[in-house]
């Protein structure tokens, strides 16, 4: 089975971009995804992002990589720091990269970045925009053509976020096999996590369609890392 980690860009992946529904439909479809939050995502700093990526990497065991953004400057800083022989993963998506030369004071401990010799990945699919600011399509073509990546253009798509109108991304969904009719459709089919019960107590219910059996819930604990592996929903 695969397992999918979903790292996010500067300030976040928030619903309704499409690496947050990416996430809740790979989990609705019985996936096993990790979408974890990186520390301190508006002020970011790249030696915590990349201990963290470390981490998750040993932890998580991820055989495909989805990255966004500044979490493909990221990658790229950890593929830097890899011994040539480490084991790979079997695709890893880098969307919207930023320049390797980008000049931004809040994000500035990540560049200038570095060009790695490889990005120890099977299979590199690259997706860019024609008018994203943060990198030019001749600096993505080149990388592309030095990886002996995939890449996919798509037209006047901004930085290929919310903002830009990527929330539900059939492409991407297409590409993990996501069936678009199983999982939570319609609010009005569903229960709702943590309404009160007699005496103002706490009643822990969750999100159900009509016609499903619910399975057990397992116990709630507090974690930075906002994982499912899709054995109890969303």
């Amino acid at each position: 089975m695969n397992r999918v980690l979903i790292l996010h860009g500067w300030g976040g992946s928030d619903y309704p971009h499409w690496q947050a529904k990416l996430a809740g439909k790979i989990a609705c479809n019985y996936g096993t995804v990790s979408f974890p939050l990186l520390k301190n995502p508006h002020f970011p700093h790249k030696n915590s992002w990349l201990k963290q990526l470390r981490d998750l990497m040993e932890s998580f065991k991820p055989n495909i990589v989805v990255c966004h953004s500044l979490a493909n400057t990221l990658w790229f800083w950890y593929a830097d720091s890899l011994d040539l022989k480490a084991d790979l993963i079997d695709k890893l998506y880098l969307v919207a990269i930023p320049s390797l030369k980008t000049k931004e004071n809040t994000i500035g401990s990540f560049f200038p970045a570095p060009k790695p010799k490889r990005l120890f990945a099977k299979e590199v699919t690259i997706v860019a925009s024609s008018n994203d600011k943060w990198c030019t399509l001749d600096e993505v073509e080149e990388l592309a053509k030095s990886y002996g990546a995939k890449l996919k253009i798509l037209q006047n798509a901004g930085h290929i976020n919310a903002e830009s109108g990527f929330g539900d991304w059939e492409w991407m969904e297409s590409e993990f096999e996501i069936n678009p009719n199983f999982g939570l459709e319609d609010a009005s089919d569903v229960l709702v996590l943590g309404s009160r019960g007699a005496g103002g107590k706490r009643r822990r219910t969750r999100r159900v369609r009509r016609g499903f059996t619910p399975v057990p819930m397992l116990p709630m604990t507090n974690t930075d890392d906002v994982s499912a592996n899709a054995n109890f929903g969303l």
